[in-house]
């Protein structure tokens, strides 16, 4: 079915429902976070979000005046994280677990076939709805000690043998909303939707350096009803890839990435607006509609190669 306007209208009515709803607050400082930068606070942000689990949803805060080093959590149904400060990523490898890859990519995004391992990502959530990223703040990933740990050197530091960790992925979750937030220096891609359902981006900046690898701004994987809108991606790779699986993998697991709307974007230095170069799902009902594009080495790009492709 083709992406409707009636669809996208409920997509955005739906977020406004989560902006505005009361919720209890969470923060991470009344579980013995410090919020200096330095001090790992881990363990007391994943206690704020355990409380906001238990709770069955709430707002974890974290408030502005206050930078959070971290390493990696889960975020559960009916949360808002409401970052108004800075999430500092740990530059430490210890502090992201060792996952089995998706199922529809196999050896992990680094190790591509290979059978090994894959990080999580910086912030979590699986098999969960109803979701929100907001605040006005940052989450930073601190990416630039692992971005030459690509999947011709994953053995050594920081990697050791596992795939860099992204900074935000969404999988099996419906019903999610990001806005107002800035997005940067993520270690691998900076945003996957990972087989998600209803999604609403918008008021949402991702930055890193022109020359960083993988840094892709926003990874939209076999994955349905997206809006992306009002968005700006200046960074080292892909701007937006619409993605479905690589090689008999994709074809296996056999989820189409499509109703996908983008618009009103700005683009900086990236790879362009990509289909691909996994897609052997299928991508199908895919617009990039007002989209202004400066400094980037392509535009909209359609790219595969033998074996990774779906159908359209």
């Amino acid at each position: 079915m083709r992406i409707s306007r009636l669809h996208i209208l409920a997509i955005v009515c739906a977020s406004l429902q989560v902006h505005l709803a009361p919720a209890q607050v969470f923060d991470p400082m009344n579980y013995n976070a410090t919020g200096d930068g330095k001090t790992d606070d881990t363990n007391a942000i994943r206690a704020a979000l355990a409380a906001a689990r238990d709770n069955n949803g709430g707002r974890v805060l974290f408030d502005s005046q206050y930078i959070f080093l971290t390493g990696c959590f889960n975020v559960t149904s009916n949360i808002i994280l409401d970052v108004r400060g800075t999430i500092l990523a740990s530059q430490n490898s210890s502090g992201y677990v060792r996952v089995q890859p998706l199922p529809w990519y196999g050896g992990g995004q680094d190790a591509q076939m290979t059978g090994e391992l894959d990080r999580q990502s910086l912030v979590h959530s699986y098999y969960e709805s109803n979701i929100t990223i907001t605040g006005g703040g940052t989450i930073d990933g601190q990416g630039e000690v692992w971005w030459n740990c690509s999947r011709y050197n994953f053995q050594g530091e920081p990697c050791n043998g596992a795939s860099r960790p992204e900074l935000i992925m969404f999988t099996h979750t419906t019903d999610v909303k990001i806005y107002d937030i800035t997005l940067k220096n993520s270690p691998s891609w900076t945003l996957h939707l990972a087989n998600c359902t209803d999604v609403h981006i918008y008021n949402t900046t991702v930055l890193a350096p022109s020359n960083s690898h993988n840094t892709d701004g926003f990874d939209i994987d076999c994955s349905v009803n997206v809006l992306l809108e009002n968005s700006y991606y200046s960074g080292g790779d892909d701007a937006i890839a619409v993605k479905s699986g690589i090689d008999y993998l994709g074809r296996t697991f056999g989820r189409t990435t499509e109703n996908v709307m983008v618009r009103n974007m700005s683009i900086g230095t990236s790879h362009g607006l990509s289909i691909g170069s996994e897609m052997s799902g299928g991508v199908r009902n895919i617009t990039f509609k007002d989209i202004f594009v400066n400094g980037s080495a392509a535009g909209p790009r359609i790219k595969s190669q033998r074996g990774r492709g779906g159908t359209c």
